[in-house]
């Protein structure tokens, strides 16, 4: 009976770390994209004035 409860503990605790890592992920490309478009902008601005 314990076995069973620590098992499930354990796919419940793998499910969460496994969406927090995805999300986690998914944000770093984001910021990453978003950076990079900071970054191509600047010279332009630069340029402009």
């Amino acid at each position: 009976m314990a076995a069973v409860c620590l098992a499930s503990f354990a796919i419940l605790a793998g499910g969460l770390v496994t969406l927090y890592g995805l999300g986690w992920y998914k944000n770093r490309k984001q910021n990453r994209k978003l950076a990079r478009k900071v970054e191509e902008e600047e010279p332009l601005a630069e340029q402009l004035t």
